[in-house]
């Protein structure tokens, strides 16, 4: 009985550290695979929050860059626009006081001419008429 017993219990106790060598091995399995899984979530989480920000921060320089260069774009064509209609209404209006002025001189010039030519012509009758009567006088007077 006695041998039987001591035998029991060594076999026992070899059976127990046998079961508990296993059952460490699928303990500390079960808890590496669950602290890497852990581990790698969060180092995932990490990068994909990483990746997600540069990707934002790149979509956000480009969009800005865009709706600045359409902004600025449209301000210029706006400002172009502007300072093209000012030059031409200054340059008109030069344009037509020189035009203006250059037809008031033809008109003027010509005016002036046709009443100085008028004006010649009358002043001539009148003194050829004066100048007749005083010759036809001055020989009706020696005729008598």
């Amino acid at each position: 009985m006695e041998a039987t017993t001591d035998a029991n219990v060594e076999a026992n106790m070899e059976a127990n550290v046998e079961a508990n060598v296993e059952a460490n091995i699928e303990a500390n399995m079960e808890a590496n695979m669950e602290a890497t899984t852990d581990a790698n979530v969060e180092a995932n989480m990490e990068a994909n929050m990483e990746a997600t920000t540069e990707a934002n921060i790149e979509a956000n320089m480009e969009a800005t860059t865009e709706a600045n260069v359409e902004a600025n774009m449209e301000a210029n064509v706006e400002a172009n626009v502007e300072a093209n209609m000012e030059a031409n209404m200054e340059a008109n209006v030069e344009a037509n006081m020189e035009g203006n002025m250059e037809a008031n001189m033809e008109a003027n010039v010509e005016a002036n001419m046709e009443a100085n030519v008028e004006a010649n012509m009358v002043a001539n009758m009148e003194a050829n008429v004066e100048a007749n009567m005083e010759a036809t006088t001055d020989a009706n007077v020696e005729a008598n």
